[in-house]
């Protein structure tokens, strides 16, 4: 069986984020940090630009798709 891998951004605190991807790598998955910079980047791609969480999360899940193997593992900070 292969391991779930899930993307997120905005790793660092105060953001939700960060507290997902602790949960997720504690139960044995694989979380890529996908830079902020690269799914707003996939957002802006689009002839009708949106803003809403479920948006954010589709562009967040392209970026994981076509950058899989380029994109580092998450290591939450907790120095913050």
């Amino acid at each position: 069986m292969k391991p779930l891998v899930m993307g997120a951004d905005r790793l660092f605190p105060p953001c939700d984020g960060r507290s997902l991807s602790v949960w997720l790598l504690e139960k044995g998955c694989i979380v890529k940090d996908v830079n902020t910079a690269l799914s707003y980047a996939q957002r802006k791609s689009v002839p009708m630009y949106q803003k809403s969480d479920s948006y954010d999360a589709g562009a967040v899940a392209l970026v994981l798709i076509n950058m899989l193997g380029r994109l580092p593992d998450a290591e939450p900070d907790d120095k913050y």
